[in-house]
């Protein structure tokens, strides 16, 4: 799939440890590090909203979906349009992505926000 290209380049280790995007481009760019996003992942992966329905095409991998949030929130002036240039996705797809992972993170509440 063409639009996984761009996340499949952003994660890419190289033989000799090396990424095709450096440390500070990927914290510019998803507002975060590869060990938060990984951490963030581990959290929402499992959630009934990533679960693949009995039709249709797979899903983006979850850490995808969750780079796309971070790349909208992350950058001023984007939209699911501009987010369709850059990223080679559909503009439904990005909103379908924000809304996925926004439920995932927001389910979260309770194990993560107490009340004293």
């Amino acid at each position: 799939r063409m639009e996984t290209n761009v996340f499949a380049r952003d994660l890419h280790v190289s033989e000799d440890g090396s990424h095709w995007t450096n440390d500070r481009e990927f914290q510019r760019k998803y507002r975060m590090s590869r060990e938060m996003l990984d951490l963030i992942t581990d959290e929402i992966k499992a959630h009934d909203v990533f679960k693949k329905g009995k039709r249709g095409p797979d899903q983006m991998p979850v850490k995808h979906q969750l780079m796309v949030l971070l790349h909208f929130l992350g950058l001023e002036s984007q939209s699911n349009h501009s987010q369709r240039h850059v990223l080679n996705i559909s503009e439904g797809a990005c909103e379908l992505y924000h809304n996925r992972v926004v439920e995932a993170i927001v389910s979260l509440v309770d194990k993560y926000i107490t009340w004293p």
